[in-house]
């Protein structure tokens, strides 16, 4: 199927799928794949509640001390996390 908005080029939906997703939207799916809220994920990784939300709002990322935690956490290989990183 193709979709048409006024003034842009056709795009074909079907390559949607496929296209990298922020990390802000990749984290709430993946923390909502293992019913974690935000204040549970911080206190599981020794963080404040607030630099969770601010994940959450794209404001900034996780550093690399919490890479390999939320990973585990979150059930995902570390390559997995780094990708949905590099997809901002």
């Amino acid at each position: 199927m193709v979709a048409v908005l006024a003034g842009h080029r056709p795009v074909d939906e079907s390559s949607l799928m496929f296209a990298q997703r922020p990390f802000d939207v990749w984290l709430r799916d993946a923390m909502a794949k293992r019913n974690l809220s935000a204040p549970t994920l911080a206190k599981r990784l020794n963080l404040p509640q607030s630099t969770v939300a601010d994940w959450l709002h794209g404001t900034t990322r996780p550093d690399g001390d919490s890479i390999a935690a939320l990973a585990e956490i979150l059930g995902v290989r570390i390559a997995e996390l780094w990708r949905a990183l590099e997809g901002d």
